[in-house]
């Protein structure tokens, strides 16, 4: 594995991997800035960055002697309790010598098959574009992990900040119907794994759009659901029907934009 620094963060990868170290180095410090002036997320600092196909290399690498130590003895239970997580794209892992970002390949990412990114994201099938969101959504997930943001909400501020990032729209406005109150009953399986997403993405926006730098105040003072009941707050939503609240208040807001497609 091949080391190199970058604004006291550290890349760990592969020789193998030169395209995606690439991206990982060229872009590190804009995302870091883009992160940190919007939402105020700017820990950790010394970042571990793995570039790497290999769960094993990746432990060897990020974990002390006696973490590995533990994980040979307990090996197929560690394989069990991880491989679900280790089949993304990538993983933050706080439990690490240091704090550390595992970040795939490009060609890993190509063998992943998504109906939720298919049906929320568009112009998606270039790869190294779907690698740049991946890892600006990582550095995301570990430089919020102090504020243990919500998953639909931390979706959100992902989706928000790569259209920042990109300069162009990456959610397609076709998903402001997910949030109609009507289409609730609709393609459960499918409204269950994408609803989150969108949700969290119109949410994010539209308190940016009407409040700019309400979220990145409340991040520092807040955690979790704390965050969400600040939210509620803002917005003036009752707390037993806040859900159906947002998603009226949101859809009525965006709905005009599906006569413009």
């Amino acid at each position: 594995m091949i080391k190199e620094k970058i604004n006291g963060a550290e890349i760990i990868f592969e020789e193998k991997y030169l395209d995606e170290k690439k991206i990982v180095k060229e872009n590190y410090i804009e995302l870091s800035k883009i992160i940190n002036d919007l939402w105020g997320f700017n820990k950790p600092e010394n970042i571990k960055i793995f570039i790497t196909d290999s769960d094993i290399k990746y432990s060897f690498y990020a974990y002390s002697f006696f973490q590995n130590f533990i994980i040979l003895i307990l090996f197929p239970f560690w394989y069990i309790k991880t491989r679900n997580s280790f089949k993304t794209i990538g993983v933050i892992d706080i439990n690490a010598k240091y704090p550390s970002i595992l970040i795939k390949s490009m060609k890993f990412m190509g063998s992943i098959e998504s109906n939720v990114s298919g049906t929320i994201y568009k112009e998606f099938n270039n790869i190294e574009l779907k690698y740049k969101y991946g890892y600006l959504s990582l550095l995301i997930r570990i430089r919020s992990d102090e504020s243990k943001l919500p998953r639909w909400l931390g979706s959100g501020i992902s989706s928000f900040t790569s259209e920042i990032f990109f300069s162009r729209n990456v959610v397609s406005k076709d998903t402001i119907e997910f949030l109609c109150l009507q289409n609730k009953n609709k393609d459960l399986n499918n409204y269950n794994t994408v609803y989150p997403h969108v949700l969290g993405y119109w949410t994010v926006r539209y308190l940016e759009e009407n409040y700019p730098g309400f979220l990145k105040k409340i991040f520092k003072r807040y955690k979790g659901e704390e965050i969400v009941d600040q939210i509620r707050l803002q917005l003036g939503l009752s707390q037993e029907n806040f859900w159906d609240q947002l998603d009226e208040l949101l859809y009525e807001n965006y709905k005009h934009l599906l006569d413009n497609k």
